[in-house]
């Protein structure tokens, strides 16, 4: 029972790391005026096919998928999918098309919805009913903290690497005219 509650926890984790990465660092790509240089209003109309996966998955998919198939299955798919998403949107330039961003956004966005709406439960299944409060401010706790992990431990490497890229961006851009 213990490690159930741990796996859910973790997956917990990692997918509030994946929405909150997500959510401030593809903003940030897009409203970057070196980079894209998007309006807030343009930048968060690109990332409806993530709050849409996300959306559609947890409210309509995630329950059917677990009661048929149990937990473990819909989690670790959803985890591959984000993986495999991932992968290809370490290839986004700002010669990407939207559509490209899209495709990834919305496999990342319906693998988060699938996970994000599953774990918790499958976190409280290994619980009993007396333990039912304790287990749920834990689960929310990891939440919180892997949340602001996601912003702190992203924000000291887009720094410390990020930046370089910037600034060689800046200077190319600059120095081309």
């Amino acid at each position: 029972e213990k490690k159930i509650y741990v796996a859910g926890n973790i997956a917990m984790g990692t997918t509030v790391f994946v929405i909150m990465t997500v959510l401030y660092f593809i903003n940030i790509y897009m409203q970057t005026p070196v980079l894209l240089n998007f309006t807030a209003i343009k930048a968060g109309i690109y990332m409806l096919p993530f709050s849409g996966g996300m959306f559609i998955t947890s409210s309509f998919c995630a329950s059917k998928l677990t009661s048929g198939l149990g937990f473990r299955l819909p989690i670790s798919v959803s985890f591959f999918a984000m993986s495999i998403a991932f992968a290809c949107m370490s290839l986004i330039n700002l010669n990407t098309e939207y559509w490209e961003l899209g495709i990834g956004l919305l496999v990342i966005g319906a693998g988060t919805g699938i996970a994000f709406s599953s774990a918790p439960s499958l976190g409280m299944s290994a619980m009993p009913d007396e333990k039912a409060g304790e287990a749920s401010g834990v689960i929310t706790t990891v939440n919180y903290i892997c949340g602001v992990a996601a912003i702190s431990i992203g924000t000291i490497l887009f720094h410390h690497y990020g930046i370089k890229t910037v600034h060689r961006i800046i200077s190319t851009f600059y120095f081309s005219k």
